[in-house]
């Protein structure tokens, strides 16, 4: 799964950055989702089945929330300077050699183990799931908008907390739920799951509102200029449409 992931997320890299219309600049950034959520959550099982010793294991996984978070502080950094000195592409170009570094370091040093055969992926709950998280998604996006439509809200809220609810029913009732439901009983991991969910939010709420107030509200001369260059940039393939 996780060479799956980071094969899909090179591939999907490439054709992002020689997109030649937006169209494929959208399916590209599709399918980096879709290799990013094959290969990240895989990285956590890797490193749970690596270390079994739990010393090892809490450095390792210490390492590995470090390496993310770094990302996501430095990422946005690092795009910017990208985009100052070179075409917009090179922002997705520079994964591709991480991506094959991660691959022969993947196959070297990462034992193959075989897969659980009691256990079974039900495609009927992952529907569900999926349905629920994008009625929510769109729900909220629409919501946000000046003038939003308030009949797509509420349809969209509708089918998503409808999906939800079968989506849990159906895991309280499988021999291998999708998603065990009892953890979450448990004190300790709710709470965890809940600072994570907060962290998130605000990780990411600050990003995108600093970002806002610098360019927009502060009118911030240097993020005028880079944006004015990361249009010029840009021009060549929204004139492709």
């Amino acid at each position: 799964m996780f060479l799956g992931g980071l094969a899909v997320f090179g591939a999907a890299s490439l054709i992002a950055a020689f997109a030649p219309v937006p169209a494929v600049l959208i399916a590209g950034r599709v399918l980096l989702a879709v290799g990013a959520a094959a290969m990240m959550p895989a990285t956590l099982s890797l490193i749970r089945l690596t270390f079994e010793d739990e010393n090892e294991r809490a450095f390792a996984i210490g390492i590995w929330a470090a390496v993310a978070s770094g990302g996501a502080a430095f990422g946005p950094v690092l795009g910017g300077i990208l985009l100052e000195h070179f075409w917009w592409g090179s922002v997705f170009l520079i994964n591709v050699p991480i991506v094959a570094l991660a691959f022969v370091a993947a196959l070297a040093f990462i034992p193959a183990r075989p897969g659980n055969a009691q256990a079974h992926w039900d495609a009927l709950s992952s529907l569900q799931i999926m349905v629920a998280l994008i009625g929510l998604a769109y729900a909220v996006k629409e919501m946000a908008k000046r003038e939003p439509l308030w009949w797509a809200v509420a349809v969209a809220a509708a089918l998503g907390l409808l999906a939800l609810v079968l989506f849990i029913r159906r895991q309280r009732r499988l021999p291998h739920p999708l998603i065990d439901l009892r953890l979450f009983g448990n004190a300790q991991f709710s709470a965890g799951v809940i600072a994570a969910l907060c962290a998130s939010m605000v990780m990411v709420g600050v990003e995108l509102a600093l970002t806002q107030r610098l360019q927009l509200v502060q009118g911030n001369p240097r993020s005028r200029r880079r944006s004015s260059s990361c249009r010029s940039r840009l021009a060549p393939l929204s004139r492709g449409r």
